[in-house]
């Protein structure tokens, strides 16, 4: 599966929801500890560079 760059400010919202709808059900699987930003970017099918474009760091999500 391609992922393609969010252009529109709608796949941008998009892409940031992902991402925070994909760490949060990890916390909730991890018994309340952070995921990292590895699993995070894997968990919204995504690169773990990405989820830096969207967030300064894994705590920013939260």
């Amino acid at each position: 599966m391609e992922m393609k760059k969010a252009k529109s400010q709608q796949q941008k919202l998009d892409r940031t929801n992902s991402i925070i709808d994909a760490a949060e059900q990890l916390f909730k699987t991890n018994k309340g500890e952070l995921p990292s930003a590895s699993q995070i970017a894997t968990a919204a099918g995504i690169a773990k560079g990405t989820v830096y474009i969207y967030f300064t760091s894994k705590e920013a999500i939260f």
